[in-house]
């Protein structure tokens, strides 16, 4: 399949860095194939795929029966699904085996879904998608969670123009690249130091709540939420978006002691067991937590 573009789209996780790196990796191999970004645990409703699409990527992200089942009778031939949250992948047996032997699944068996890409694709990750890797799933084995925390931030939103110099960067040329965003990184560290930590209970557990407009200030705020909140077990943000939705963000504790992405299943929502989240309208977030 590789240097094909067949009427391809790729469907992934968006807004996450994972994600979108992971787009631009079939985007350099297959040039010119049609990106769908979603949401975390976004319903089939809300995903619109091209007419005429024949292959279907769906990286980073939940695929449901339904998904399958629509794109199927939209003309869909092939659908690949390429996924590293263990908690998406449904258990044998859990899908009817007519619609379960038409998914070709990629097991995880690589530390991200851009890593997972890269090997699928025959694709050497370098080191700039390495970091990726590393923060989104919080396997710090190269990079220090600070400075793999300043460049994603610093690449949220970013160009595309300025993620290609990225990824063309050599050891040497990223650690200049984090030194120059770790300074930007203490300065919203020092800005988050003024949002309220205010204890709540959600889903009877203890948590911390708080609302973060922006989401460059969301990981200083959860970093500094779980020093001054020790026995939170959730860290919970959240920000008001076009029409009515409220978009939720949940961190673990200082102390993991369950799953964010269980807690924010029960809410529609999914991601990794350290870091998942949802939504919910104003109605709804009302009664979501007491305090």
């Amino acid at each position: 399949m590789a240097g094909s573009n067949v009427h391809t789209a790729v469907v992934y996780h968006s807004p996450c860095n994972d994600g979108y790196a992971t787009y631009r990796v079939f985007n350099k191999v297959m040039p010119g194939v049609t990106g769908v970004p979603v949401r975390a645990g976004a319903p089939c409703e809300e995903i619109t795929i091209p007419v005429g699409t024949s292959i279907v990527w769906v990286v980073d992200t939940n695929l449901s029966e339904d998904m399958v089942q629509a794109w199927r009778a939209q003309g869909v031939k092939f659908i690949n699904w390429l996924d590293h949250h263990k908690g998406n992948v449904p258990k044998d047996g859990a899908w009817p085996s007519s619609v379960a032997t038409e998914v070709r699944r990629c097991e995880p068996d690589g530390p991200s879904a851009v890593i997972m890409a890269c090997k699928e694709l025959h694709l050497e990750p370098g080191p700039f998608r390495c970091l990726i890797s590393e923060y989104d799933t919080h396997q710090f084995e190269h990079y220090t969670k600070e400075q793999c925390q300043a460049v994603y931030l610093y690449l949220r939103g970013a160009a595309d123009s300025l993620w290609a110099l990225c990824e063309a960067m050599c050891h040497e040329e990223l650690y200049e690249l984090i030194g120059r965003c770790i300074g930007e990184f203490h300065v919203f560290k020092r800005q988050a130091t003024a949002i309220p930590v205010v204890m709540v209970r959600w889903l009877g557990e203890l948590a911390v709540v708080a609302r973060v407009d922006d989401w460059m200030l969301v990981n200083p705020f959860v970093d500094r939420a779980r020093v001054v909140a020790p026995d939170a077990a959730y860290v919970l943000t959240y920000s008001d978006k076009a029409g009515g939705v409220r978009r939720w963000s949940v961190r673990s504790g200082s102390q993991p002691t369950g799953n964010c992405h269980t807690k924010c299943a029960e809410l529609g929502g999914g991601g990794h067991a350290e870091a998942a989240g949802f939504q919910t309208s104003h109605e709804q977030a009302a009664g979501l937590t007491d305090l």
